[in-house]
């Protein structure tokens, strides 16, 4: 705990000249003290043992070293035997900041504080006597090394074991003091490299230096963990070359050497063996006086996320041309078979517009999935709800979920768009009360995984089978026909079509 003065306020300033309390209360020298010494106290026994010495050389009754700020006085280190009050020993503190004092009566420095004395404590102090020394640290007056007896100390060499001891404590306040910024400062320099390391990391960075006369590179964490080493003693750039893919070393050691050359910073990019991609910037930082090159310093940046991304984007590029290509097969497709089976150039624009928009909306959903598998529960739910009264009570879907690729899912969703409208003029789907069931199934057979899919209607018109195939049918079996393996049948119930569709998941 820091060792304070045991008052509420202090109280001692009041019997204080003024001239001496513009001293104690001195802005630039409480600045001062809190900067030499710190905002609080602690018991230290570098200090305690200085104090034992003294009061050993002296017979004193008390010794103290104490720290006197605008508001508190706080000691350092209290020894002896003698019972003086606490605002005694701040005011004995106070007064010898100014000036030195060899054992003068404490009704000296003033009358107030014996009659405050007496009548708080009902003792008599007439006969305690005081010497002290102001505590000059780096050249601010701080505090005060006091003595108190009940008579004076006439030992030979006293006043300079008091000036010797004085000087001693304010040698140990100098020495904690620098010994605290030292430590400050290796904290602060610590935590900056501790950020930089930090930083570094997280940017993907290494750092390294290459001294050609030795052929020794000394380099961070960082780098070692690029190549996948243990250690970094006597690192040789024979050890890091043979690191580098065949197709990428000649490369590398052509471009280092002829940078070697230069005075401008140089760049190689080349792939570790265990596929870390490498961008080396470095920069000659030492030359002989022959111009040769001894000592080049440099950084390494981690590349893999940023190639990754480039093959990601390549991957996505012919990802949208082929899909492109394949939308313009089925829009090619679907404009001729659509034409070829409307009378009219509105009913072509009909049911050509809707299969358009069931286009739309099975890309919508890809999109939306970055063109991974999609589960076949969204892709039926968003065909057919444009074509339901109450979807809720006209659809029914049961069954697991089952994700199919981005060509399963076109496929699928134009004949989902189909059978919809469908059920929507002859079906289900053409009366309230009508409903669609759907049933996702997945099996695994002898021949592998399938997805079976059985759309079933209720509730909506009598139907019959047609004298010939119409566009819708021909739509659905020439969409699956996309999906090698697929089967499907046809059946023109009673209350609505049904149909069972089988899709080998292998195909995935």
């Amino acid at each position: 705990m820091p060792l304070k003065s045991n008052k509420a306020e202090l109280i001692a300033i009041r019997y204080l000249a003024k001239d001496m309390c513009a001293l104690v209360q001195d802005p630039a020298r409480v600045e001062a003290v809190f900067r030499s010494v710190g905002p609080d106290v602690f018991r230290d026994p570098d200090f305690d043992t200085l104090i034992d010495m003294l009061l050993a050389q002296t017979q004193a009754k008390l010794a103290f070293v104490a720290i006197v700020t605008d508001r508190d006085v706080w000691y350092q280190s209290k020894a002896g035997e003698g019972a003086y009050s606490a605002v005694l020993t701040d005011f004995i503190s106070i007064s010898c900041l100014e000036e030195k004092c060899s054992w003068v009566p404490v009704s000296a420095f003033s009358p107030n504080i014996l009659k405050y004395e007496t009548h708080k404590f009902n003792s008599t102090n007439a006969s305690i006597h005081v010497s002290g020394v102001p505590l000059v640290v780096n050249g601010v007056t701080v505090g005060s090394l006091c003595l108190i007896n009940d008579a004076p100390v006439t030992s030979s060499g006293f006043r300079d074991v008091l000036a010797r001891c004085s000087k001693l404590a304010a040698s140990l306040y100098e020495l904690k003091h620098a010994a605290k910024n030292h430590v400050l400062s290796e904290l602060n320099l610590s935590q900056a490299n501790m950020r930089h390391a930090l930083a570094l990391k997280a940017g993907g960075i290494a750092t390294w230096g290459w001294d050609l006369r030795e052929d020794v590179v000394d380099c961070d964490q960082g780098l070692l963990d690029f190549y996948d080493l243990e250690t970094k003693d006597k690192l040789r750039s024979s050890t890091l070359f043979e690191r580098i893919i065949p197709d990428d070393i000649g490369r590398v050691k052509d471009e280092i050497q002829t940078a070697l050359l230069s005075d401008e910073d140089f760049f190689t990019e080349f792939q570790l063996q265990n596929g870390t991609y490498i961008l080396i910037i470095g920069h000659v930082f030492e030359r002989s006086d022959d111009g040769e090159p001894l000592h080049v310093l440099g950084v390494a940046i981690d590349l893999s996320e940023s190639k990754k991304s480039e093959a990601k984007t390549r991957l996505l590029l012919r990802e949208v041309n082929h899909r492109a290509k394949n939308m313009l097969a089925i829009l090619q497709s679907l404009a001729g078979q659509t034409m070829r089976h409307t009378q009219s150039a509105q009913e072509f624009t009909r049911a050509f517009s809707g299969r358009l928009q069931a286009l739309a909306a099975s890309h919508t959903l890809l999109s939306d999935q970055e063109w991974d598998d999609t589960d076949v529960y969204a892709l039926l739910k968003i065909q057919l709800l444009p074509y339901t009264q109450d979807y809720s009570n006209q659809v029914e879907i049961n069954g697991p979920a089952v994700l199919v690729n981005a060509d399963v899912a076109v496929a699928l969703g134009l004949v989902f768009h189909e059978l919809a409208t469908n059920a929507l003029r002859f079906g289900a789907l053409s009366k309230r009360d009508g409903k669609v069931k759907v049933f996702i199934e997945q099996k695994v057979t002898e021949k592998g995984n399938w997805l079976n899919l059985l759309w079933r209607e209720t509730g909506g018109v009598g139907i019959t089978r047609p004298a010939t195939e119409g566009f819708g049918s021909l739509l659905i079996r020439s969409s699956l026909n996309k999906i090698v393996g697929s089967r499907v049948h046809i059946d023109y119930a009673s209350q609505g079509i049904a149909v069972d569709i089988s899709i080998p998941l292998k195909y995935q």
